[in-house]
């Protein structure tokens, strides 16, 4: 099998080519901040947005996708994140208030479903397609847009649009590894 998302391109616009390098943190020598007051610093953050970072990217063609696929990826906000991440524990059929009570108890708190948590990354990271169109549902007999990613893309090919778009949305590659772990 080869890596499907070898072929992974950017066509990020060149804003978004910017901003891509603002997202990156590191360690500045304290008198490099001097000439920075209070006042700049709480303009900067009161003018500051999180930007938008978009890809698009191309499944390589194989059996059952023989022309390939070009998907249009974004980055995502925390809030984005943390929904996602609560839904694919809720999936397993608990509530959010259940595990709240569970955890007071000191019951294990219950796992997150890796494979479901990627998957709706793809879902929330992607653009383009619309992976919860009504088309796409119905073929694969689901309401679910997870469940079309599942079925549309091998688990290798949601890992790597999974990575790509933790990437767009700003960890690094070390971050990236500690949070597959």
């Amino acid at each position: 099998m080869s890596d499907s998302l070898d072929n992974v391109y950017d066509e990020t616009q060149e804003d978004t080519e910017e901003t891509k390098n603002v997202t990156s943190v590191r360690e500045v020598e304290a008198d490099s901040l001097d000439d920075l007051t209070d006042e700049d610093a709480l303009d900067l953050l009161l003018a500051a947005e999180p930007p938008v970072v978009t890809l698009t990217a191309e499944i390589d063609p194989r059996e059952g996708l023989p022309k390939g696929l070009k998907l249009r990826l974004r980055s995502l906000t925390e809030v984005e994140f943390d929904s996602i991440r609560k839904e694919a524990m809720a999936e397993s059929g608990m509530n959010r208030e259940d595990r709240r009570a569970k955890k007071r108890r000191g019951e294990e708190e219950e796992e997150l479903d890796d494979n479901l948590y990627k998957r709706l990354i793809v879902v929330w990271g992607t653009s383009y397609p619309d992976w919860s169109d009504s088309r796409l549902l119905k073929k694969h007999n689901t309401v679910e847009a997870a469940a079309v990613v599942q079925k549309s893309l091998l688990l290798g090919e949601i890992y790597n649009l999974a990575t790509k778009i933790i990437e767009l949305s700003g960890f690094d590659e070390e971050l990236i590894n500690y949070a597959g772990n």
